[in-house]
């Protein structure tokens, strides 16, 4: 409910790379932290904002149109990711444990965070000097 304000202060260049790092960080501080109980907290406040944050961007660049497709492809491309990193995390799980599961997750987040956040940023850039010619 106070995402909006969260970008209205942090500014939404600076939102977009602090939704697409603390996801990362959340999983990275989950895999080599014992205080699970605050950090999850922390984890999921982090990822609560990330979804009306960015659907409000979604929607704000997206054309009329094709909203709803890409909006439908957005939620496909999360749970394939899901179901595809699932598996690898549990066995990386079995191997060397939890803690190293999550920092594998923190990883693969912090890369497809970081190329997300990059494109989303560009794109938003380039609608916003659209905009302004028009």
């Amino acid at each position: 409910m106070q995402a909006y304000r969260v970008e209205k202060w942090l500014g939404r260049e600076a939102t977009i790379l602090f939704v697409a790092f603390g996801i990362a960080s959340g999983y990275f501080l989950l895999g080599i932290s014992r205080g699970l109980g605050a950090l999850a907290f922390l984890f999921y406040i982090i990822r609560g904002l990330a979804t009306p944050i960015l659907k409000n961007q979604i929607n704000e660049i997206t054309p009329s149109s094709i909203r709803a497709t890409v909006l439908s492809i957005r939620n496909l491309i999360i749970r394939l990711a899901f179901a595809i990193l699932g598996p690898f995390l549990g066995f990386q799980a079995d191997r060397a444990g939890l803690s190293g599961a999550l920092v594998m997750g923190a990883v693969f987040f912090l890369v497809t965070g970081g190329v997300s956040a990059f494109y989303l940023i560009r794109t938003s850039r380039k609608v916003s000097w659209n905009s302004m010619v028009l």
